[in-house]
């Protein structure tokens, strides 16, 4: 966790049910002061630490369904995990201060808790909608216009990454060219990536990625990739933000219409979906109909109790004012 502050995230994906096996490699630099006392603190920094309800917390901020790609990436967690330290150390340091006793504070705290229930009222609400028939829905939605389910292209795709993280971009292209003019000469592009692949994820399957669409790789490698239609195909070598890569095609299946079972299963979630969001918004609505009051005197002292305000530059909007409250 040393000295890594500076590449602070404002936004995480995160799979906690997985952070144990990523935690193996975030906290190896803690090696020298092993975490001890409670089993659920994850790390510390002098009297500051963080456990896993802390990390919990954190992650219910964030949707669901983005937590997962988080636990990809030890480095992320590390940087999560040197932000909440940090913040618990500030605000150690502001307590100390008797910041924490202010008028100030304590309406910045009604604010934030605010907040916080607000969020968790609407994921309540989101998770305990009234059920439903979906799977009639997405009969339905199907039926109504077969033409508009496609599935796209897909393909077969082996690569060799080159990274340049341990060597000069230039030393890396040379790599990646090299191991290139080598499959064009008739070498298994599975056994050079076996042999010299920096993809942890596919090397020692020969680099082999199968059956992917459009919008599952880095734009560059999907262009390259996809531009390809003949078996045994070589691409150009590619850069990405991983390095560089060499693409060998094995298959381009172009898109066709789908059957109803192909894409059963998602259209259901997707009506799913759709019901709950749908229902969330009619208990939001419900509670903004409601009647709303002012005091005219403050709502118009409002404009000045910040200072003169600034001119408005020529083509800016201003927002309007949430409600029905007249600041005339």
């Amino acid at each position: 966790l040393a000295s890594r502050t500076d590449r602070m995230r404002k936004h995480f994906d995160f799979s906690f049910t997985a952070l144990a096996a990523a935690l193996v490699f975030a906290l190896a630099p803690l090696a020298a002061a092993e975490i001890s006392a409670s089993s659920s603190v994850l790390a510390r920094r002098g009297t500051s630490e963080i456990t896993e309800a802390e990390v919990d917390a954190r992650m219910r901020e964030i949707p669901e369904q983005q937590r997962a790609g988080f636990i990809d990436s030890a480095d992320r967690i590390d940087s999560m995990l040197n932000q909440l330290l940090l913040i618990e150390q500030l605000a150690n340091e502001a307590r100390k201060l008797g910041l924490d006793k202010t008028d100030e504070f304590k309406h910045a705290r009604k604010l934030a808790e605010d907040r916080a229930l607000s969020l968790s009222y609407q994921n309540h609400v989101f998770k305990n909608a009234p059920e439903f028939d979906a799977e009639t829905l997405a009969a339905e939605a199907y039926a109504a216009s077969p033409k508009d389910f496609v599935i796209g292209d897909t393909i077969d795709v082996r690569h060799v990454l080159i990274k340049t993280d341990c060597r000069s971009p230039d030393a890396a292209r040379k790599l990646a060219e090299g191991i290139r003019e080598r499959a064009l000469k008739g070498e298994s592009v599975a056994e050079l990536a076996r042999k010299y692949s920096e993809d942890d994820a596919s090397a020692a399957d020969g680099g082999l990625f199968r059956d992917v669409g459009r919008g599952k790789m880095v734009k560059p490698f999907e262009e390259a990739a996809f531009a390809m239609t003949d078996a045994g195909e070589l691409s150009p070598v590619v850069e990405t933000s991983h390095g560089y890569h060499v693409i060998e095609m094995l298959e381009h299946r172009p898109g066709r219409p789908a059957k109803f079972e192909e894409i059963r299963e998602d259209l259901v979630a997707q009506m799913e979906q759709r019901h709950k969001a749908r229902y969330l918004r009619e208990q939001s609505d419900r509670l903004f109909s409601l009647p709303l009051e002012g005091n005219p005197t403050k709502l118009q002292a409002l404009r000045s109790r910040y200072g003169e305000p600034s001119p408005v530059p020529p083509g800016e909007n201003v927002p309007a004012p949430a409600g029905n409250l007249d600041l005339r």
